[in-house]
């Protein structure tokens, strides 16, 4: 298992795209796959939170919850995120968001997550589809949130 990026552009500019970003308590009204998220501590100082996940794999004829806690570090001059796992049924999950300006006012995000679930004897065939199901599943939570932010912009009058 391994590095996976996912990217898309949004029609908003970078600080609309971190304030919906930023409320992962939200992700579970317009992510279907994050079944719950609680902010376990929060130091708005600092752009930090420790936050329990809860999400399901449903890929096929496997079914599985899945929970994790991990460490977020906001870094809103940077436009940054970066996360850590702090215990959960990863071995090894962490990563980073970025929020880039596009010329257009819009923004970019890029969601890179290094990912290891830490099953035995898994081999190169299961790992590439793995690192596809994250690739998916960063593409599918970039799309969700963009799709959230288009939805809330005003529409221009016609």
């Amino acid at each position: 298992m391994g590095l996976v990026s996912a990217t898309i552009t949004v029609a908003a500019p970078p600080e609309t795209v971190m304030a919906v970003a930023r409320r992962v308590e939200d992700f579970p009204e317009f992510m279907p796959d994050v079944t719950g998220v609680t902010i376990l501590e929060r130091d708005e100082a600092r752009g930090w939170s420790r936050v329990k996940w809860d999400a399901k794999v449903d890929v096929q004829s496997i079914r599985k919850p899945i929970r994790w806690i991990e460490d977020e570090t906001w870094n809103i001059a940077e436009r940054r995120c970066d996360f850590v796992l702090v215990e959960g049924d990863y071995k090894k999950y962490d990563g980073f968001w970025t929020f880039e300006p596009t010329p257009e006012g819009g923004t970019t995000i890029t969601l890179t997550t290094d990912f290891d679930l830490g099953l035995p004897l898994v081999g190169p065939l299961i790992n590439k589809l793995l690192d596809k199901l994250m690739r998916d599943n960063c593409a599918a939570m970039l799309t969700a949130i963009r799709d959230r932010v288009e939805a809330a912009a005003p529409q221009p009058a016609g």
